[in-house]
């Protein structure tokens, strides 16, 4: 482990960074009893062993939490559309181990079918050598920090997430260019909107500048579908927030890349 990695993880380790507004929501949205805020809190110490926890003074580290709770709450019917249209019941029992009506998956087995290594296609939620997630900055808007991946060399990806700042991602068909691809993009955003277009090694980031949305949201989900975003981006924005990374992947210049002229 280098220098760096030891650095920031010992530091992380000391840092209180408390989680936000829309975090404590989003416990409370998956708190499966009634919400009742003593019920949740002893639900909270239960879960995290220490009884001087409660949702007020949740820090970043322990939204383990969350993926308790997801052990416990099911999927929407968005997630239940997805899934019916993705995947045959078959191949959702087989990876489960188990015969389950969609209703009754739990979003911890959600995510447990699209991470399988069986689903290829899935690039963002394969069985990846990520270990954590190290949070430099923190508030309502974004959220700035590294991963830290393990592999045959340590490595750092710095990222960025946005949670109401709607991203669309395009990628590269298998015949089209930059320029094709552009025109593409340009006749599907609605003129009524505003947009920002970024330029990025195989595509482009589109950013929504008219107004704000939740990255988990119905809305989200419709919009980014209907606009022709990357499906398996929409799926990993809906449950991270909507992600890029700012390092450089290796073998690649990607610093050239940035804000496009063709501005809407």
């Amino acid at each position: 482990m280098t220098e760096e990695i030891s650095k920031i993880i010992a530091e992380y380790k000391t840092i209180y960074i408390p989680i936000s507004l829309k975090q404590k929501k989003l416990i409370v949205a998956l708190f499966s009893f009634q919400h009742d805020i003593v019920e949740l809190n002893n639900y909270i110490q239960t879960k995290l062993n220490d009884s001087s926890k409660c949702i007020n003074n949740l820090s970043i580290q322990d939204l383990e939490i969350i993926q308790a709770l997801k052990n416990e709450t099911k999927i929407s019917e968005v997630d239940k559309i997805f899934l019916q249209d993705k995947f045959n019941k078959e191949t959702i029992d087989e990876i489960l181990k188990q015969e389950k009506k969609y209703e009754d998956i739990t979003i911890k087995e959600f995510e447990d079918i699209i991470k399988h290594p069986s689903v290829s296609s899935f690039r963002f939620f394969s069985n990846s050598p990520l270990k954590k997630f190290f949070v430099l900055e923190h508030n309502q808007s974004y959220e700035l920090g590294y991963t830290y991946l393990t592999s045959a060399h340590d490595s750092l990806i710095k990222y960025i997430k946005f949670f109401d700042l709607l991203t669309i991602d395009y990628d590269l068909g298998p015949k089209e260019n930059k320029d094709s691809l552009l025109k593409r993009i340009k006749s599907i955003l609605p003129l009524t909107l505003s947009f920002k277009i970024y330029e990025t090694w195989n595509g482009y980031h589109v950013f929504l500048m008219s107004c704000p949305i939740l990255h988990n949201s119905e809305e989200m989900m419709k919009l980014s579908y209907k606009l022709g975003s990357d499906p398996w981006y929409i799926l990993y924005s809906k449950y991270y927030g909507y992600s890029i990374r700012l390092s450089e992947k290796s073998g690649r210049n990607e610093l050239e890349f940035g804000p496009s002229t063709n501005n809407l």
